[in-house]
């Protein structure tokens, strides 16, 4: 990939990208593939959801539930 010299340019690749991962492990948790790795690799995904936080993931079209 080749990286731009805008840094405005490089930035909206980053979240580009970031996004893309994220609709790639939305599917994981859906199709239940998540639940079948390894418990390091859950943890980091569970960890970084909850680093999110309810509003980030409400955009990205999570379903928070609040009990």
């Amino acid at each position: 990939m080749k990286i731009p010299k805008d840094p405005y340019s490089l930035e909206k690749m980053i979240i580009e990208l970031d996004r893309e991962l994220f609709n790639h492990i939305r599917s994981d948790i859906t199709n239940g593939s998540a639940y079948k790795m390894d418990d390091e690799t859950l943890d980091m995904l569970l960890t970084s959801l909850w680093e999110m936080g309810e509003v980030e993931l409400e955009e990205n079209g999570v379903v928070v539930g609040v009990a």
